[in-house]
């Protein structure tokens, strides 16, 4: 039996994963960081954008491919891990970390097989060129790739042409297509970094790796967690005056998403 809960009782059962998720990459030793509207909630709310309905987290790729293999070998009791390996339709190059026995349907995807759990989003962050050339060329792949990849979700003109047109390829091809793009630019050796499966678009999320670094800490609810060194700079890059509250009417999720908890899960 599901229940419909409130938006704050989902923010407190994607809090629990969160903890989990921050117990496991550090029992590990591996590195992560709050990004996107999570890192902007916690510098500017100490916790959840009051509007929120998700947590997304970035790993960088090389702490992420070992978070991968380690939560395919067997997440812990209650949770589970969902990417394009693991689902038949898995739309996104990032993988979630969900909990059992809770239902988050997106209007968009919910048609598609895969795990349609409340879940957080962990997206690995990869070395992108440095020339401008080269950088041209790895975002039009990783568009294309992208697109062939979440070629089944709802949507609407241009887009959805291309999509269905896409179709033709395999699957399978754009699955590894993308494995090799991620792993085309060594990590290591990068200056910059992206997270290629971010909202805003290639150029937006392209970055100087040094903004990452050692992560700072910060209040997130009732627990810390890690954040890029240069958070400012992140935040600035990505949503301009960050402190600046929308206007009201533009305070709302844009997912789109319905979810339901066992009434466990709904305690927390």
């Amino acid at each position: 039996m599901v229940s419909d809960v409130s938006l704050r009782q989902l923010q407190l059962v994607e809090l629990d994963i969160l903890r989990y998720f921050v117990r496991s990459v550090t029992e590990h030793g591996l590195r992560y960081y709050m990004i996107g509207g999570t890192l902007l909630g916690a510098v500017r709310h100490r916790g959840f954008i009051p509007w929120d309905d998700d947590i997304d987290v970035a790993m960088p790729r090389p702490d992420y491919d070992k978070f991968r293999l380690i939560m395919h070998a067997g997440a812990g009791s209650g949770y589970e891990w969902d990417d394009y390996s693991t689902s038949a339709d898995y739309p996104f190059v990032y993988g979630k970390l969900g909990r059992v026995g809770t239902r988050y349907h997106v209007r968009r995807t919910r048609h598609l097989v895969m795990a349609h759990e409340v879940a957080i989003d962990v997206f690995p962050l990869d070395g992108v060129p440095s020339a401008s050339g080269p950088r041209l060329m790895h975002s039009a792949a990783c568009r294309i790739l992208q697109l062939r990849l979440s070629a089944d979700v709802e949507r609407s003109g241009a887009r959805a042409s291309v999509a269905r047109t896409l179709k033709v390829f395999p699957r399978r091809s754009a699955v590894g297509g993308f494995e090799r793009l991620a792993h085309s630019v060594e990590y290591h050796g990068s200056r910059f970094v992206a997270n290629l499966g971010g909202i805003s678009g290639y150029r937006r999320n392209v970055m100087p790796k040094s903004w990452f670094g050692q992560a700072e800490s910060l209040p997130f609810e009732d627990m810390l967690a890690a954040a890029p060194t240069q958070w400012h700079r992140y935040l600035t890059h990505v949503y301009g005056d960050y402190m600046q509250l929308p206007p009201e009417v533009e305070r709302a999720s844009h997912h789109g998403a319905t979810w339901e908890l066992e009434p466990s899960a709904a305690e927390g």
